[in-house]
């Protein structure tokens, strides 16, 4: 927990998170107040915090947070739901801190939420420092960051297309005259 928090006071430039699950990104909000350090940052650094979910826990999070994106600070999550063959493993993080450190933390599995500590969550966790150690994990968030843009760009097209054939229905059956 001390490592976490003083990486990401140390941090000049950038903070990328990827978040296995919502659940995760609670517990570590719970324990450490990760969210209201990483908003204090708003116009200082980049802030980009990317959360595996489905499309409800989005909801829950979005309104349990309040979060609004402001300045440097973005949230994307990547909907896991009705994909085939897609195992979630809802238990790890992966911080970078100004693209040449990292934090790998994997949780321990539990059933109920009776942990009274932040290192009773952790099962391992892995420390690197240098651009070439942690750049494997760059390119991981940096590909499933513009996979979501592509993929709200997707959603962008599909609904104007919808909205052209509707209005295009309309004019045939209603025509200007």
């Amino acid at each position: 927990q001390n490592l976490l928090i003083n990486l990401l006071q140390s941090v000049h430039k950038d903070i990328w998170l990827l978040v296995s699950s919502y659940i995760i990104f609670e517990d570590i909000q719970r324990f450490s107040n990760i969210f209201t350090i990483l908003q204090s940052f708003q116009k200082k650094k980049e802030v980009r915090i990317l959360i595996l979910t489905t499309n409800d826990t989005q909801k829950q999070f979005s309104e349990k947070t309040g979060f609004k994106a402001e300045g440097n600070f973005e949230i994307r999550y990547i909907d896991y739901t009705g994909l085939s063959n897609f195992e979630v493993e809802a238990n790890t993080l992966i911080a970078i801190f100004d693209r040449n450190k990292s934090l790998a933390i994997r949780f321990k599995e539990r059933k109920e939420n009776t942990v009274d500590s932040f290192s009773q969550l952790i099962e391992s966790s892995v420390y690197t420092v240098g651009k070439d150690t942690v750049m494997a994990s760059i390119l991981l968030f940096e590909r499933l960051w513009y996979q979501t843009k592509l993929i709200q760009n997707v959603k962008d097209s599909v609904s104007l297309q919808k909205e052209f054939v509707n209005l295009a229905a309309h004019e045939l059956r209603n025509p200007i005259q």
